[in-house]
């Protein structure tokens, strides 16, 4: 089959998933989709918004997803 394609992609997918497995996911998602050019406001208290370093820990996570979806994007 197709196990080391689907191995490269996972290797890809990990960090974000112990980034979000890690954090509170709710702030995670909402500064992800922020970054992403979502306004979609903070979350509500208790919670709190992802810390300067948790957010650069977050970009670094995804970092190996965004070159996968531009890598999708000059296919098409």
């Amino acid at each position: 089959g197709k196990l080391a394609e689907a191995n490269a992609l996972w290797q890809r997918i990990l960090p974000s998933q112990l980034f979000l497995w890690s954090h509170p996911y709710n702030p995670a998602v909402k500064a992800a989709s922020q970054m992403m050019g979502h306004d979609i406001g903070q979350c509500r208290l208790p919670q709190q918004p992802l810390t300067d370093s948790e957010a650069s820990a977050l970009v670094s996570s995804l970092a190996p997803l965004l070159s996968v979806d531009a890598n999708r994007k000059n296919v098409a």
